[in-house]
């Protein structure tokens, strides 16, 4: 094959990125699936993934950021498939404390949670790696491998989409 940077070629380069980050790496998959035994098989499915990809990597960080993504898209199609999202009572939070008193009154977890599913998945990202992993700026950008400057305004047209679709709800529910 090609010369590489850095593969995980042996046994002991892949159990160091299990000692390192799979706490992590379980984290992040329990914080969309909110469920241990699929979580673990995301893990698991996305740790064979890396054991058969042909890609360099220039750095462990590089390894855990890559594993880190494919553990997020295979949890977005498991909920996808489940059809269900988990929302942390911070984001509730934060999109009531921001907006008008009438919205923030009676928002419902399941209005928020469709409204979640309707942002794009760039946007949706974003907002469950903040609330739900409680990652910071810092790392998301790592993570997703963007500015964070570019995080952070992600950040705050998600949380202005979900405030704008939540009151169009209101609205044509005439509440």
């Amino acid at each position: 094959g090609m010369r590489t940077t850095m593969r995980i070629k042996t046994d002991q380069e892949f159990e160091n990125l299990i000692n390192l980050y799979y706490k992590l790496f379980f984290k992040i998959a329990f914080s969309y699936v909110r469920d241990e035994f699929e979580g673990e098989d995301i893990v698991q499915d996305a740790l064979a993934n890396l054991l058969n990809t042909h890609k360099d990597f220039e750095s462990l960080e590089h390894v855990k950021n890559w594993v880190i993504k494919v553990i997020i898209n295979k949890s977005i199609n498991y909920l996808r498939e489940k059809s269900k999202i988990i929302l942390s009572d911070e984001l509730v939070d934060n999109i009531q404390d921001n907006s008008n008193n009438n919205l923030s009154n009676n928002l419902n977890n399941y209005e928020i949670r469709e409204c979640v599913y309707k942002l794009k998945v760039k946007n949706r990202n974003i907002i469950i790696l903040y609330y739900f992993n409680g990652l910071d700026i810092k790392e998301i950008s790592k993570i997703l491998n963007i500015s964070t400057s570019n995080v952070t305004t992600r950040l705050n047209r998600a949380r202005l989409e979900l405030k704008i679709m939540i009151e169009e709800r209101r609205k044509n529910d005439g509440k």
